[in-house]
C-alpha cells in the first residue's frame, strides 16, 4: 500500500502540472505490485519525471511532512560550483 508520503508526492506532481493522473495512478498500482519503490523513482523510470522533478517535488513533501530534506542523488541534480558555471557559460558562448 502507498505511504502517506507517496500520496502527497502524487498529488504535489498532478497539481503542478509535471504528471497526470492517469500516470500517477498507473504507478501507484506498480508500486502495488513491485514493493517498496519510492512513487518518485518509479515516475522518474516511466519517464513521466525529470530528476529535477522529483527532488523538486520530494523537497515539498519533506518541509510538509516535517522531514529533513534529502541529499540529491546525482551530480545533476545538485547545483553547480561557480567553476561549474563559469565552464558552462565559456562553452556555450565558444559554441560547443
Amino acid at each position: 500500500m502507498a505511504s502517506d508520503a507517496d500520496i502527497l508526492f502524487g498529488k504535489i506532481a498532478i497539481k503542478r502540472g509535471f504528471c497526470s493522473k492517469e500516470q500517477v495512478r498507473h504507478c501507484l498500482q506498480e508500486m502495488e505490485n513491485e514493493g517498496d519503490r519510492p512513487l518518485g523513482a518509479i515516475l522518474v523510470a516511466k519517464g513521466f519525471l525529470t530528476a529535477q522533478q522529483e527532488a523538486a517535488i520530494a523537497s515539498v513533501c519533506a518541509r510538509k511532512l516535517g522531514e529533513p530534506p534529502r541529499e540529491p542523488k546525482s551530480p545533476a541534480a545538485a547545483p553547480l560550483s561557480a567553476d561549474q558555471g563559469l565552464f558552462g557559460r565559456l562553452l556555450i558562448e565558444r559554441g560547443y
